[in-house]
């Protein structure tokens, strides 16, 4: 566990802290390391669905950018990147610069020459769907940027103590001693 001082605004009060690092999301672990969430979310986007909070389900909100045939084969190329093989690897800046730009190829190759348009991609829809896929890629491998995935996972707590000499004793300092 980690002890940290800090000056607080009331004096003879030290702190530390016990718990999740990342508090501020409790589901960032789940964006990190479960490549289901991932894949889904570009699905949904694909189909053209947005999450919407207040009924909290998934809204139809435009024609699906592609058809399902096409839909399919972009999660089949985009499973293993999004999976933790590569997310919890060490990888370098150059090693990542170059698995992406060999993925947007294979990504422009595939969509570009998909002449007879079995996937049903309107035409100015093709360079945005390889730049998000192509954007996600590179965000998942950046989780591997010399071992970053790793590093999270290791130094994910933080200890947290707070002291109050003032305070006397009992139920959080209302029975005090000696009254």
């Amino acid at each position: 566990m980690q002890y940290e001082e800090r000056e607080q605004p009331y004096p003879n009060v030290r702190e530390s802290r016990v718990g999740r690092r990342y508090d501020t999301d409790p589901t960032v672990h789940k964006w990190l390391f479960n490549p289901k969430e991932v894949l889904s979310e570009v699905e949904k986007y694909l189909r053209g669905q947005v999450y919407d909070p207040k009924t909290k389900s998934w809204k139809q909100v435009r024609h699906a950018l592609l058809n399902e045939d096409g839909i399919q084969t972009i999660l089949l190329l985009l499973s293993p990147y999004a999976s933790k093989v590569f997310s919890m690897s060490h990888l370098t800046e150059e090693r990542i610069k170059q698995m992406v730009y060999e993925f947007n190829n294979d990504m422009i190759i595939l969509i570009g020459t998909d002449l007879d348009n079995s996937f049903e991609l309107d035409q100015k829809h093709r360079s945005l769907i390889i730049r998000l896929i192509g954007d996600m890629v590179y965000a998942t491998l950046r989780k591997a940027l010399e071992g970053l995935s790793l590093g999270i996972i290791r130094d994910t707590t933080e200890a947290r103590e707070v002291i109050n000499p003032r305070q006397g004793g009992g139920l959080f300092g209302f029975l005090r001693r000696g009254r």
